[in-house]
């Protein structure tokens, strides 16, 4: 795989509000990040962050 082509890594996105979740989606996607997924709450992070095993959490 060439430099350009590899993924910048998995990242799953926490925050309440619904807006910033599509907004942070939005911009790292751009960026050529991969959202792995999406958590509302602290209690749904911990479980998507065991099943997905995301590179980062933000």
């Amino acid at each position: 795989m060439a430099i350009n082509e590899r993924s910048k890594g998995n990242i799953l996105i926490v925050d309440d509000e619904d807006i910033i979740l599509a907004d942070l989606d939005n911009r790292l996607k751009r960026f050529g990040y991969t959202v792995c997924g999406q958590a509302t709450t602290a209690e749904s992070a911990l479980k998507l962050a065991e099943q997905l095993r995301p590179d980062l959490v933000l």
